[in-house]
C-alpha cells in the first residue's frame, strides 16, 4: 500500500513538472518571452507579484565578493551588463589595471566590457539612489602645477603648451602619496575621461591665454593654452570637474 502512495506522489510530482515545462514552452514558442507568476509576459523576462497574502516580491541578484570577482577571470563581452551585488569588496584589486579596479564599496555592480579599452571594469550602480543623487556633482580637481617655462629653444613669451587634466587627476586618485591606516589603497575615480565636464571658473588672464582661437578645453579635459609672461605668486586657476 504505501508503495501505491509513493508511486501516485511520484506520479503527481511528474504531471505538475510536465504540466511547468508546457506552460513556459508555450510562452516561449508563441512570444519569446517567459513568464513567471503570469501566464502572458510582456519581455523577455516578465515576473510578477504572487497573489499570496505576504508575498515576498523581487529579484535578488548574485551575491559576490571582491574576492569573487578577482578570482573569475572569464569575464569579457559575452557578459556585457551583467549585474552582481557586491557584499564585501575585500579582496578586490583596487586601483590596479584589473576589472575590479572600481569595486571599492558594498553595492550593485554591472559590468562594462567596453571599459578602459574593452579590457572590462565592474561599474558601481548609483543613478536613481536617492542619497546618491542628493550628493554634490561637481568637485575641484586636485592641485597640480602647470608649467610656465620658457620650454628649450623659445627665448621668450608668449609660447602654447597644452596639458591632460582628467589624466593628472586619474594619476593622483589611482596612487596617492599617503592615506590613512585601513583606507584602499587607491581613491574612487571616473574610469573615463568623457564621463565629466570641465570648466575653468577663473584665471590669471595676464600669464595665460585660455580663448583665443585654437586654445580652450576639450571633452576629454585636454587644456590648450598660451603662456603670455612668467607668473607671479598670486597666479591662479580654478578648475572644476562636473559629473556628467
Amino acid at each position: 500500500m504505501m508503495s501505491k502512495i509513493k508511486n501516485l506522489k511520484a506520479l503527481w510530482i511528474l504531471v505538475a513538472i510536465f504540466g511547468l515545462s508546457v506552460t513556459i514552452a508555450q510562452a516561449q514558442t508563441t512570444t519569446g518571452n517567459v513568464g513567471i507568476n503570469t501566464d502572458n509576459p510582456k519581455a523577455t523576462l516578465d515576473v510578477k507579484k504572487g497573489v499570496e497574502n505576504g508575498h515576498v516580491a523581487g529579484i535578488i541578484a548574485p551575491y559576490v565578493t571582491g574576492q569573487n570577482l578577482t578570482d573569475a577571470t572569464n569575464y569579457g563581452p559575452e557578459q556585457n551588463a551583467a549585474i552582481v551585488y557586491v557584499t564585501d569588496p575585500a579582496g578586490a584589486q583596487v586601483g590596479l589595471d584589473e576589472q575590479t579596479e572600481f569595486v571599492t564599496a558594498e553595492g550593485y555592480y554591472y559590468f562594462d566590457a567596453d571599459a578602459e579599452d574593452s579590457k572590462g571594469r565592474w561599474m558601481r550602480l548609483t543613478i536613481g539612489n536617492p542619497v546618491e543623487d542628493k550628493k554634490v556633482n561637481w568637485f575641484y580637481m586636485p592641485s597640480i602645477s602647470i608649467s610656465t617655462k620658457l620650454p628649450e629653444g623659445i627665448d621668450d613669451y608668449p609660447f602654447e603648451a597644452e596639458i591632460n587634466l582628467y589624466n593628472e587627476y586619474k594619476d593622483q586618485f589611482t596612487t596617492p602619496d599617503v592615506a590613512s591606516t585601513g583606507a584602499p589603497a587607491a581613491i574612487p575615480n571616473f574610469p573615463e575621461a568623457t564621463d565629466l565636464y570641465y570648466y575653468i571658473t577663473d584665471y590669471d588672464g595676464n600669464v595665460l591665454d585660455i580663448s583665443s582661437s585654437g586654445l580652450g578645453l576639450s571633452a576629454e579635459g585636454v587644456l590648450s593654452y598660451k603662456v603670455l609672461s612668467a607668473p607671479t605668486p598670486c597666479s591662479f586657476i580654478n578648475i572644476v570637474f562636473v559629473i556628467k
